[in-house]
């Protein structure tokens, strides 16, 4: 019996390191490959074995929060020689440049209305379903860009992408109704994301005319 877990673990050990989906049919599948290598007869992997088996191995079940391909496994070597590469290089341009001239920039998207995905149900119901105040706000979202500089200072303007069915302008109603502060630049996309033509606004209207002459911008392409 204690082979059998050996080789079960085993089994399970290689495929959570190749994050590999797996499931309770996995475990069943190698713990009977395992039963037939070492010629137990009369032994029968049953609900009630896998769940011990989990239990004093603490392998339990967990929403997946991250998706990679093997590719970018295969990369993220290179990624984190790169990643030191760029803030060695950051480091000597705030020494040249100053913290507070060099800065970075990111654009963030929300929902507009946020879920776990998970709640409490009674057991055995065949649909779990939960009531929200509108489906297409957990669809459709709205982008923010914020620059910060070396320093840990925000710069104003904050800039922000609201969804707009029209495009990439407000309507009249929606310009007399729309909140506004000098200190938030607010534009349009009909999906709520950043464009390319977002990114030039961004530039023109928010970027330049707050920083100084000599000033680097580190951002992702």
């Amino acid at each position: 019996m204690r082979r059998i877990c050996e080789i079960t673990k085993a089994a399970y050990d290689k495929a959570e390191t190749e994050l590999t989906i797996i499931h309770d049919a996995d475990l069943t599948k190698w713990a009977r490959d395992a039963t037939t290598s070492v010629e137990l007869s009369g032994f029968q992997v049953s609900k009630s074995w896998i769940s011990k088996f989990k239990k004093m191995r603490n392998i339990v079940d967990r929403k997946i929060t991250e998706y990679v391909t093997k590719k970018m496994m295969e990369d993220e070597p290179d990624r984190y020689i790169a990643a030191a590469d760029l803030v060695e290089h950051v480091k000597g341009l705030i020494l040249l440049y100053g913290p507070e001239c060099v800065l970075n920039a990111d654009q963030s998207g929300f929902e507009y209305e946020i879920h776990s995905g998970r709640t409490l149900r009674t057991r055995g119901l065949k649909k779990v379903r939960a009531c929200v105040q509108f489906i297409t706000k957990m669809t459709h979202s709205y982008t923010i860009m914020v620059t910060i500089d070396a320093n840990g200072k925000l710069l104003s303007l904050l800039f922000i992408v609201m969804q707009e069915i029209t495009g990439n302008s407000f309507g009249p109603q929606v310009q007399q109704g729309l909140f506004t502060t000098p200190n938030i630049f607010v534009t349009a996309s009909n999906s709520g994301k950043m464009k390319k033509e977002h990114l030039s606004v961004w530039l023109e209207q928010v970027f330049f005319p707050n920083v100084a002459d000599r000033t680097v911008l580190v951002i992702d392409s």
